[in-house]
């Protein structure tokens, strides 16, 4: 279900902000203690940004990791933006196994 507060939803959003997203959403996490729909996005953002910089330095240390990197990047600003544009819309998007985990630590 959609809510219609825009503050709030721009601090969610925030949180998926691209390649400074883990600051911003380990900021974001820390300091909003009460608010669900937030912690939820800045946790989802956080694990998407550490799943992200573990899988470049993995694939950094291969023959073709450079080119790999490279589409990876891509893919997870897809999923960056995407999952920005939820949270401004005030929309809980879940991505699998990362978002369930991120709905559980939060409640």
């Amino acid at each position: 279900m959609a809510r219609a507060d825009s503050n709030r939803n721009l601090v969610a959003a925030i949180a998926y902000v691209p390649l400074i997203s883990i600051l911003t959403s380990v900021a974001i996490f820390f300091v909003e203690k009460d608010d669900k729909y937030i912690r939820f996005h800045a946790l989802q953002a956080i694990l998407i940004s550490v799943f992200y910089f573990v899988l470049s330095i993995i694939l950094g240390n291969l023959p073709l990791g450079s080119a790999l990197n490279g589409l990876i990047f891509l893919g997870f600003l897809a999923i960056w933006l995407f999952s920005m544009y939820k949270a401004w819309l005030g929309e809980i998007f879940k991505w699998p196994v990362i978002g369930d985990w991120a709905e559980k630590k939060v409640r």
